[in-house]
């Protein structure tokens, strides 16, 4: 499997899970919709928000429908905890929302580690046994034939990403 194919996978695997978190948002959000208390608050909340915007832009304070849209929100809120619900999408890796880059612009440490991991399953090194040095050498333990390990090391150094080097 080359780079690019194991950076399409992590890609498909970030995009399933973000596009599962705003699906689930949606689901929760449809299944409050369904409250009279919510569906209440969150239409004044709605209304509020309309509101203050308009007037905002108009150069006026709001000072009263913004306290007025705070509280909507906040009622709007309590009644979503005691639904046990949340609107907002809920992703796995925070720091990246699911996308494989920080708002820095950097790739995540979450699609870091799922790229080392499909690299890794596809050398097979998940089937490598597990070594120690106690009171033996690491041929002993290996019964005298490391060249399976050193094969399989090579085939994941290859699929490593973002290496000019390989060092094996």
């Amino acid at each position: 499997m080359s780079r690019a194919d194991i950076s399409a996978r992590v890609s498909a695997i970030l995009n399933e899970r973000r596009n599962g978190a705003f699906i689930a948002a949606n689901e929760n959000y449809a299944r409050a919709s369904k409250d009279e208390k919510f569906r209440r608050a969150d239409l004044k909340a709605r209304d509020l928000t309309i509101k203050v915007s308009l007037l905002s832009s108009q150069g006026e304070e709001a000072t009263e429908e913004k306290k007025q849209l705070r509280a909507a929100e906040k009622a709007r809120d309590k009644r979503l905890s005691e639904l046990g619900l949340s609107v907002f999408p809920v992703f796995t890796c925070p720091d990246c929302e699911d996308t494989g880059m920080t708002r820095e612009g950097k790739l995540c440490k979450c699609a870091q580690k799922l790229y080392r991991e499909i690299a890794r399953e596809k050398a097979a090194l998940t089937a490598l046994p597990s070594f120690r040095f106690e009171n033996d050498t690491l041929s002993r333990r290996a019964g005298g034939n490391l060249s399976a390990a050193y094969e399989a090391m090579k085939r994941y150094a290859s699929n490593f990403p973002n290496v000019g080097k390989k060092a094996i």
